[in-house]
């Protein structure tokens, strides 16, 4: 959803919501990820742990966060629910935090705003 919300500001459309976007999702930023995963591939042994924000988040405080990081002037587009539609879909990181003590460092909005400055800056290189 990022992503498409992503190309959606980009390209100056609307934000499409299904639903009543109340759906939940667990967002985690790319470098928290790598850290993660890195930080894990260097240990001894062979558990398996979710790596993840731990977190929910709504579509609706998605929609919000790209509102906020955008300046408050997206066009929200709301459509209904897509059949099997997952409502709530989000990772337990406690086995995480408890073997390393680690956690997600990069909040919501200031992945969507990394990742919006991102893709603006590849866009505008490729011209």
């Amino acid at each position: 959803m990022i992503a498409i919300f992503t190309q959606k500001v980009l390209n100056g459309e609307p934000l499409i919501v299904f639903g009543d976007g109340q759906h939940q999702r667990d967002f985690l930023y790319v470098d928290d990820a790598v850290e993660a995963t890195a930080w894990l591939l260097d240990q001894p042994g062979s558990e398996i742990f979710n790596v993840a924000r731990g977190e929910a988040v709504t579509v609706n405080a998605v929609f919000d966060a790209f509102q906020d990081v955008c300046g408050g002037d997206l066009t929200r587009l709301e459509k209904p629910e897509r059949t099997g539609e997952i409502g709530k879909y989000y990772s337990s990181i406690a086995k995480l935090r408890t073997a390393t003590g680690w956690r997600p460092r990069v909040d919501i909005s200031t992945g969507i705003a990394r990742t919006i400055e991102y893709c603006r800056s590849i866009r505008d290189e490729s011209g």
